[in-house]
């Protein structure tokens, strides 16, 4: 994971994601799980074959070519409420600008109190 200086919209932020979020559980070997996405178009566009007409289209390309590797994973909408734990991982690497994945000691408390 890596922090993104400049992207020009928010499909492609979630999109990344996915992508590295993706990469993740290919490298710890999980076959089956279910990705959680607060952005409909993120859910939609991998549901339907990775074919987006904007910016982030090799991202999601690049997503769905990982995705069939999984076919027993799921992809979900998730309320912005219920998705706490992403937002705090975002805002931590904003103040760093590195990874939280190193330094996310924060994240058992916030998983706990997740709705």
């Amino acid at each position: 994971m890596s922090f993104l200086p400049a992207v020009p919209d928010v499909p492609m932020v979630e999109a990344y994601a996915v992508k590295e979020g993706l990469n993740l559980v290919n490298h710890i070997g999980c076959r089956n799980f279910m990705v959680q996405s607060d952005c409909q178009a993120v859910v939609d566009i991998t549901s339907d074959g990775g074919f987006a007409a904007s910016a982030a289209a090799p991202i999601f390309e690049e997503c769905y070519n990982i995705w069939m590797d999984f076919p027993m994973a799921t992809i979900e909408y998730c309320d912005r409420e219920a998705n706490k734990v992403a937002h705090e991982l975002v805002r931590q690497a904003l103040v760093s600008k590195v990874s939280c994945i190193r330094a996310a000691t924060f994240i058992t408390a916030l998983l706990a109190n997740d709705e």
